[in-house]
Parts: C-alpha cells; structure tokens; sequence
C-alpha cells in the first residue's frame, strides 16, 4: 500500500506510475485546470479562511483557502497559466486520487517517502522539522531522547510520512493513525496516547492554543531524522519539468516571507468536540 509523506522538512512533489488525461478546462476562463488536492487541516500550510481577501483562494463551491502550501499552488497555477482548483480531502485519500487520475497533484505538509513507496517527487522547496507533542504535566514532556518513549502509545495522521516516522522509536506503541489534528489532540488529552508526532511548524501553532500540550525537546542526535518536503503528482514528466523549474527560480525570500505571513493567524486547532466546553 503507497504512504505519502507529510512531514515538512523539505517541499518537493510526488509523480505516480499511472495514465494521465488532458488536463479539464475551466468553462469560465478557457484555461487548462491544475486540480491540487489538500486535507485543508494542516496550518500554516494549508487551512480554511471563514472570509474573502486578498490571500485567499476560492475552492469548492463557496470555501477560501490560504497557506504555504496554498500560496505556492496559486504562484505554480500562474507560471503554468492554468486555473487552480483546490480538492479537499483526507489524507489517506491522497494515493488513491492520484491513481484514478482524479487529481495532478497533492500538496500540504508532505515528506519524501521514497525509499518505502513508488511515487515520484518534486525536487525539494522548504525544510523543517518533525515534532513530538505531548502533556505538558506528563513526566514525558522533559525527555530529552526518542529512546525514553519505549513502550509509550504514540499515533500520528493518517497516510502521512509522520506515521512511518513513529518507527523511529524502538519498542514504541504506535496506535491508529488518527483522521485529523483535532482527534490527535483530543486523545492525547484523554491519556488515550501518550503522544503524537507533527511537523515542526503545525506543533508550535497546536501548542500555542492548546496551553496543556508540549513539545518535546530533544537532544542534538536523540530525535527524529529529518524528512524532505514534497508535492506530489502524476507521470505527467513534462508537468513534473515545469513544477521544478517553477521551486528552482522562486526566491527564498518570497517563501520565508510566506511562512512568516501563514504562520501569523491560522484557524483554531483546539479539538471541535473539547472547544467551549
């Protein structure tokens, strides 16, 4: 079965081993669509905007988007002179829309996991790191070494290069993988997991508005390798040319100052069936 890879350390872009079809064309402005798939749950990469603005991207029937991610895909839609449309979508569903051909790409905090799968990635385009939250009153909040979570209850999000990730602990319980952040935190409230594993930057927005949650700070050489950042596609290879060609001439300034901005307000990550009760 084919993992994707949802760990931010560095962006790229994933191809698989499938028919492609001409790309659909937009009724209202004639342009070849890029259909780019998102779980839309993943700030500061990809989340949902309640309002229109200037950063926002219309998806779906009424939805607005924004994020790194996001922002990246309008910037790549624009250098291809194509219409974007956003997909949302849960993250175990990422390999299959790929291979029915119902998707061109898959964006939003991946990793590559090629070395365990047969997709194709993008050349990379961010770095970052992989987190591990856990109760910040719990002994475990002060280890230092992935060592120390021997025999702990740690899950992840599904269909994620996170989950993989969870093998890096020897001796660990790696639990389900959970459908969303919200169920992640929600059952490491409930002490029905010890801890769960993140990305860098969506751990420090799930800690910032979740006070009883911690990251856990390891010593240099005790924590998670690092991943590498991903965008995921089709075997299209002259789509796949012009997607690294689009990640090679984007400055790095244009991209630090969209992390700075995504990271600066992003929707709620306390868990829906805990939040104002």
């Amino acid at each position: 079965m084919k993992k994707l890879v949802m760990v931010f350390m560095v962006g790229a872009m994933l191809l698989t081993a499938c028919g492609k079809e001409e790309p659909k064309v937009d009724q209202n402005t004639g342009k070849q669509q890029l259909v780019v798939a998102m779980d839309m749950n993943s700030a500061p990469y990809s989340y949902e905007s309640a309002t229109q603005s200037d950063d926002t991207v219309a998806y779906g029937k009424s939805g607005y988007a924004k994020g790194y991610d996001v922002w990246l895909a309008r910037d790549l839609a624009a250098d291809l002179k194509r219409e974007l449309v956003i997909k949302k979508m849960d993250t175990k569903e990422f390999a299959t829309a790929l291979d029915e051909d119902r998707v061109d790409l898959v964006m939003g905090a991946l990793f590559d996991n090629s070395e365990e799968d047969d997709l194709v990635y993008s050349d990379v385009y961010f770095e970052s790191g992989i987190c591990l939250l856990t109760r910040k009153d719990d002994k475990s909040s002060s280890y230092s070494k992935l060592s120390q979570f021997k025999k702990a209850k740690v899950a992840s999000l599904g269909g994620t290069f996170f989950d993989s990730a969870i093998e890096q602990i020897k001796g660990v319980k790696h639990e389900d993988a959970r459908d969303s952040y919200a169920q992640l935190i929600a059952d490491l409230k409930a002490k029905k997991l010890d801890a769960f594993v993140a990305e860098s930057k969506i751990a420090e927005q799930i800690v910032k508005q979740n006070s009883d949650l911690a990251i856990v700070s390891f010593a240099p050489k005790q924590g998670f390798q690092s991943g590498k950042g991903v965008v995921i596609g089709s075997d299209d290879e002259e789509l796949m040319e012009k997607v690294n060609r689009f990640i090679k001439k984007q400055k790095a300034e244009v991209r630090s100052e969209n992390m700075q901005k995504a990271s600066a307000v992003v929707p709620s990550f306390v868990p829906e069936e805990t939040n104002g009760k």
